[in-house]
């Protein structure tokens, strides 16, 4: 997952890849099917999901609700024996951050329940020339954003904060 926080806009896109490693002998049997749902705020533009791999890349159309105070974009994949394939989500929202006071970008990832340690890696990348400090032991890479590798055994609550 990768956040930009810029001058009034907050840009997300999240990658996740899925792996059948049924033995391709079983043909449509051994197909496996998801249907992966994103929770993303009320006010988010949400883009055109992409599926595929490698150059092989196409767009879904997601099924979008509005539920709880809380946006819903949900996709279903089939992903045949022998395949892998990755879905990507984009979403955008109002930025009411102000960088010249202190402030700080709150990330809250719930994690699926009944799935144990996915792997994750977070990429929050703050405006330029804000001096931020995540709340995680993130490190900061060259161009100026800060990752996180973990693998998800619970929720996940980051901070990037800075002072004005």
């Amino acid at each position: 997952m990768e956040a930009n926080i810029e001058a009034g806009t907050v840009s997300r896109r999240l990658s996740v890849s899925y792996e059948n490693s049924a033995n391709s002998a079983l043909g449509l049997s051994g197909r496996y099917k998801v249907y992966l749902r994103l929770i993303v705020p009320l006010d988010s533009e949400v883009g055109e999901p992409q599926v595929g791999q490698g150059q092989d890349i196409s767009s879904l159309t997601p099924d979008i609700r509005d539920s709880g105070g809380k946006r819903e974009v949900g996709v279903l994949l089939e992903i045949m024996p022998g395949q892998t394939k990755t879905v990507t989500f984009s979403w955008s929202s109002k930025n009411l951050l102000v960088f010249d006071q202190s402030g700080e970008y709150r990330l809250y990832w719930r994690k699926q329940a009944g799935t144990d340690k996915d792997p994750l890696i977070l990429t929050i990348v703050p405006p330029s020339g804000v001096i931020a400090t995540p709340s995680l032991g993130a490190t900061l890479t060259n161009d100026g954003a800060f990752v996180y590798n973990t693998t998800l055994a619970r929720d996940l609550f980051s901070r990037v904060s800075w002072r004005g």
